[in-house]
């Protein structure tokens, strides 16, 4: 008798412990598949960067027949399930700063586009060094970081397309990056 309560215990047992281990596996599948991973963030960022890509600059444009530099971005990130605000200078105040040369994924990138390249004549050039450039100031444009130095945005002569932020031009219109998507 003794040997048959063992039995029936240890088969209850089992039975509570695997039922305990089922429900907890479907939980953690559960929370896990609700909250969106970062790599199909990433992913749905670069499909939604590769679907814009040619589409026309349009100044307060927001689909594919044309789109301005905020409206790219923000569709972008829409796409990974984050809202960010709108226009450029909203978005340069979302997310933490990023520091030179750290930039991961999906970092925002802001230039001051309003700096014009110096056309000074070489007997003006000494005063032009002093007069006739200036440091970026106030974000007008933003891009995203993708890797190697490289970014894609609304170009306001060349649609969605990707450039080098170490471009001279880009550079230095460069004002800072900020990230918006959580690290690991």
């Amino acid at each position: 008798m003794e040997n048959f309560l063992n039995e029936k215990e240890g088969f209850l047992y089992s039975h509570i412990r695997a039922t305990f281990q089922f429900f907890f596996i479907l939980i953690i599948t559960v929370i896990t598949a609700c909250a969106p991973s970062l790599d199909k963030q990433r992913m749905a960022m670069k499909n939604t960067m590769a679907a814009y890509m040619n589409t026309p600059y349009r100044y307060g444009g927001t689909s594919k027949s044309g789109i301005d530099c905020s409206a790219f971005a923000q569709r972008v990130y829409a796409s990974a399930g984050i809202k960010i605000p709108r226009t450029v200078a909203e978005q340069f105040s979302v997310g933490r700063k990023v520091e030179d040369d750290e930039y991961l994924f999906g970092d925002l990138l802001f230039f001051d586009t309003t700096i014009k390249e110096s056309s000074c004549c070489c007997f003006f050039f000494p005063f032009s060094l002093f007069f006739g450039h200036r440091k970026p100031s106030k974000p007008t444009h933003v891009g995203i970081y993708t890797s190697g130095g490289k970014f894609v945005h609304a170009s306001t002569s060349r649609g969605v397309t990707t450039d080098s932020i170490n471009s001279s031009y880009w550079k230095r219109r460069f004002l800072g990056a900020r990230r918006i998507l959580k690290e690991r």
